[in-house]
């Protein structure tokens, strides 16, 4: 299968692809202040980064993946973007090509946004270090781009793609 089969996925598979690639592009070691604890933290991460790193804004974080029904095919677009960031394309293609066959990996479409709520995160944290300050009740997030970020337009070119994929548009 190749990147363009996309399409012929069962959503199943394509939420099983999201997870095992978010799993595959987290570091070894995690610390909380670069880590969405919950989907309202990575919605809020996400949509900050789209105003501060894309140029947009404000962006509502409830327009971050609203509906779990549209998870399969927002998914798709997701990792059909991925296959063109020569950083993560490799690690997505094997996915597509041999997707993941673990007995134990059932994903369920309910949780469909969960998973690529963290797809996003860890994929857009291929390009900025991100760190997250809770503190009163409020959550502050601040971005710097990464060593392995070619320069600060590819990154906001990607963040652009990102918000075109999720249907958001300059505020």
């Amino acid at each position: 299968m190749t990147g363009s089969g996309l399409d012929s996925v069962d959503d199943h598979t394509v939420l099983a692809i999201a997870a095992r690639v978010t799993e595959d592009l987290l570091p070894g070691e995690t610390d909380p202040a670069s880590s969405a604890t919950s989907q309202d933290e990575a919605r809020l991460v996400i949509a900050q980064m789209l105003e501060q790193v894309g140029g947009l804004g404000p962006v509502d974080p409830d327009q971050i993946l609203p509906d779990a029904a549209a998870g399969a095919d927002t998914g798709r677009r997701l990792l059909s973007l991925m296959l063109a960031d020569p950083a993560v394309a490799p690690a997505v293609q094997e996915l597509v090509d041999s997707p993941p066959q673990d007995e134990q990996m059932t994903v369920e479409l309910v949780i469909g946004t969960a998973i690529l709520l963290g797809l996003l995160v860890t994929w857009l944290r291929t390009k900025v270090s991100l760190h997250i300050e809770r503190h009163d009740g409020k959550t502050d997030v601040t971005f710097d781009l990464t060593k392995e970020a070619s320069s600060s337009d590819e990154v906001k070119t990607v963040v652009q793609a990102v918000a075109g994929t999720l249907g958001i548009r300059a505020g």
